[in-house]
């Protein structure tokens, strides 16, 4: 299955910005192995999709699932977000996709392998 493909089934009736859902996906394969991941016995390609999906959602979505960041308050006519102290602090981790990437992460070789840096 493709990056969209799974984000079709992560996130069913979202549409995501294409150049947003690339630069994502650019940017977690310069950052993880997802190639050990690979071998591992996870799928990259769905792995790639929670990470977009972490960084996406929370803005995408505004609370509406139960697998985003915690909010605050939330204001309808011009779009006003505000989220609690600690969704603020876990940022895209703390999203039950970043989570359970994180997981499939610390799965190799017992921690997150991490092959560059982000700019």
């Amino acid at each position: 299955m493709t990056v969209d493909e799974w984000l079709a089934i992560l996130l069913p009736g979202i549409t995501l910005d294409k150049g947003a859902v690339s630069a994502l996906s650019n940017q977690c394969k310069r950052l993880y192995d997802l190639q050990a991941a690979a071998d591992y016995g996870y799928e990259s390609e769905r792995l790639v999709a929670l990470y977009v999906a972490a960084n996406l959602a929370p803005i995408t979505i505004e609370g509406l699932s139960a697998s985003v960041r915690g909010m605050a308050s939330r204001k309808e006519g011009k779009v006003a977000i505000s989220y609690t102290a600690s969704a603020q602090k876990a940022g895209w981790q703390g999203t039950d996709w970043g989570r359970e990437f994180l997981d499939a992460m610390s799965d190799l070789s017992g921690g997150c392998i991490i092959v560059g840096h982000a700019d």
